[in-house]
């Protein structure tokens, strides 16, 4: 018996469009019957939206869906662990976490807002790390 075989859909899916603050964003979500992302008031948990009945809409999680980098721009919020120079990190977090990849040092460091957070290892060198993908 044949198994079904399902196309993947041809027609990408479009990202929302997005206007640097209120009034533009008022302004093109009027002019192109789509809603509009504010991007000024985009956090990690939250979006703001135009619509173009000139209504406002939040969207907001309990989690963080996003990520604002040291550049600026925003990435989705990725926690696959990474090799860095000398560390383990997640590709994307809203904490800079730090796992070590074994020797002397710290076995974690966590950084948030300024502050950081450090757990050592009591029994020597840490055991490199393995498995990392």
């Amino acid at each position: 018996m044949a198994s079904p075989v399902f196309a993947a859909s041809a027609t990408p899916v479009p990202r929302p469009r997005v206007a640097a603050d209120e009034v533009s964003a008022t302004r093109l979500a009027a002019s192109s019957d789509e809603r509009v992302e504010v991007l000024s008031a985009r956090t990690e948990y939250t979006q703001v939206f135009a619509e173009p009945t000139g209504h406002f809409t939040v969207e907001s999680a309990v989690v963080p869906q996003r990520v604002h980098r040291a550049d600026g721009s925003w990435a989705d919020v990725d926690l696959s662990l990474v090799e860095g120079s000398g560390d383990i990190r997640p590709r994307a977090s809203v904490a800079d976490v730090r796992f070590s990849d074994g020797g002397s040092g710290p076995m974690v460091t966590l950084v948030r807002s300024g502050e950081s957070f450090t757990v050592g290892w009591p029994l020597g060198a840490l055991p490199k790390a393995y498995g990392v993908r």
